[in-house]
């Protein structure tokens, strides 16, 4: 069942609505393809049985996966990805004023980025976070326990 999940971000509340599956799919295969690369520089090296992300990023790592991300990331992905999202969101811009994102977006987000940033990421939570989560959740539990180490002394 398509859900709508609302969260204020700066001054304005916005209504995300689920996408279908087939336009659901769509956003996964692009964002993979732009984002596993940067993913995987992040990710680099560390331990391979630490499931905890953020034990795993070093600085090192950090600025390869901007790097990676900076020549992936295309302005028409980037684009493409804020329509889609723009389609299925409703923005409370003054109290009881509710509009489509869509008709006011390149005015909407002009100048606040951190923003737009913010509600893109609300959308992939809304769209897969039981996806990511289950995929989390199957990677700590399939991590082998670490043997505790015991002092010799």
């Amino acid at each position: 069942m398509i859900e709508t999940h609302t969260r204020t971000i700066g001054r304005h509340a916005y209504n995300v609505t689920q996408l279908k599956a087939k336009q659901g799919n769509a956003v996964l295969v692009r964002l993979a393809k732009v984002a596993g690369p940067p993913l995987a520089a992040l990710f680099a090296g560390g331990d391979r049985n630490q499931v905890d992300a953020l034990d795993r990023i070093s600085l090192d790592g950090l600025g390869a996966a901007l790097s990676s991300f900076a020549s992936v990331l295309s302005e028409t992905d980037l684009d493409w990805l804020c329509v889609t999202f723009a389609d299925c969101t409703t923005v409370e811009t003054e109290p009881g004023a509710v509009k489509p994102l869509r008709g006011i977006f390149d005015l909407h987000f002009a100048g606040a980025y951190l923003d737009l940033f913010e509600w893109l990421a609300f959308c992939l939570e809304v769209n897969y976070a039981d996806f990511f989560g289950a995929l989390v959740a199957r990677a700590k539990a399939a991590t082998p326990a670490r043997p505790i180490p015991i002092p010799l002394s």
